[in-house]
């Protein structure tokens, strides 16, 4: 066969594929020749998208998606339906739940904060003009960032080098994916499930943490060349002191060349190492999201809350260190 086969995809309403020549006799919908490719195949298409803003996800959210999916679905004609939930807690157990029913009595009760949450609905529909049921399946996933970097952070603490958390802020917090037959149904989920996740609490963010984490990298060279430059002006202030005149032993000159030197390589050293500190320290803060079932969940966030705070802390004390000891040396200097 040479006849090609071609669609205006310009308006999906009325989509027609046009057989061979132009007649009338050899048009068919698109909608049936989505039809005859899949049965002709056995392959489907898949849709698929994902977010990763810090969103706090409860209960309530996954109910109201399922409520919306379900609402969907009632406009076609539906020959079975069923949705399971897939549960995987912070320390590697998982449980399987066949309804939304079990899930909601079920899960929450487990006692374990939940790491990752997949809701997986099963459809068979039969659209208008087809006799044979379609199916689709449509997965959301939901994952939280707090119980996945805070178990990170756990395992990478025995490590001899420092990974930045932060870097996985950016990891996606809820994706889903809708395999089908006809485009226009997975649309039609792919626009509930976008418009869902717009109605999702997000957790408050701290501008001011991010900003300061954006400059962290330039911390260390800060401390150093900071600490080296008063280093350098408390050397040149004593030396009009304890070298007065041209007529000064040559052995103490060369001692006080010596601590001189010594001082300031000292000074260039300590404040790298607090500058690394400072930033070390800040490249451990990040954005929360997570999911909250239960009260586990709860002391999971704000054990994650203390250890971020506590990050935050570390970082200004380690500047303020690095100040102070700049302060002291100008300080000492004018002791001479």
């Amino acid at each position: 066969m040479d006849e090609m086969i071609s669609f205006d995809a310009d308006d999906t309403s009325n989509d027609i594929v046009v057989l061979g020549d132009e007649k009338a006799s050899n048009q068919i919908s698109f909608q049936l020749a989505q039809a005859f490719y899949n049965e002709m195949t056995g392959k489907s298409e898949r849709l698929s998208g994902k977010f990763n803003d810090s969103y706090l996800i409860k209960l309530s959210d996954i109910e109201q998606l399922h409520f919306r999916l379900t609402q969907l679905t009632e406009q076609y004609n539906i020959c079975s339906a069923n949705v399971s939930y897939s549960v995987q807690y912070n320390d590697g157990a998982s449980e399987r739940f066949t309804s939304l029913e079990r899930f909601r009595s079920h899960a929450p009760s487990k006692g374990l904060a939940v790491e990752e949450i997949t809701a997986t609905y099963n459809i068979l529909v039969i659209l208008p003009k087809l006799k044979r049921p379609q199916e689709y399946k449509v997965r959301v996933s939901f994952f939280s960032r707090v119980a996945k970097i805070e178990k990170m952070r756990e395992e990478l603490s025995a490590l001899p080098f420092q990974v930045p958390l932060h870097q996985f802020e950016s990891a996606t917090t809820i994706k889903y994916s809708i395999d089908y037959v006809d485009v226009a149904v997975a649309k039609t989920f792919e626009s509930a499930i976008v418009s869902w996740s717009g109605g999702i609490e997000k957790t408050t963010p701290r501008p001011w943490v991010r900003k300061l984490r954006e400059k962290a990298s330039f911390a260390p060279r800060i401390a150093k060349y900071s600490l080296t430059i008063i280093a350098m002006l408390a050397v040149l202030q004593a030396s009009t002191k304890l070298i007065p005149d041209a007529g000064y032993v040559v052995r103490e000159v060369a001692l006080f060349i010596l601590f001189s030197a010594a001082f300031i390589i000292f000074s260039y050293k300590i404040g790298s190492f607090f500058g690394r500190k400072a930033e070390s320290h800040l490249d451990n803060t990040y954005e929360k999201s997570y999911i909250n079932l239960s009260q586990a969940d709860v002391n999971l966030v704000s054990e994650a809350e203390n250890n971020i705070n506590g990050s935050i802390k570390k970082a200004i004390l380690n500047i303020v260190v690095t100040i102070i000891l700049g302060a002291a040396g100008s300080i000492l200097a004018n002791q001479f």
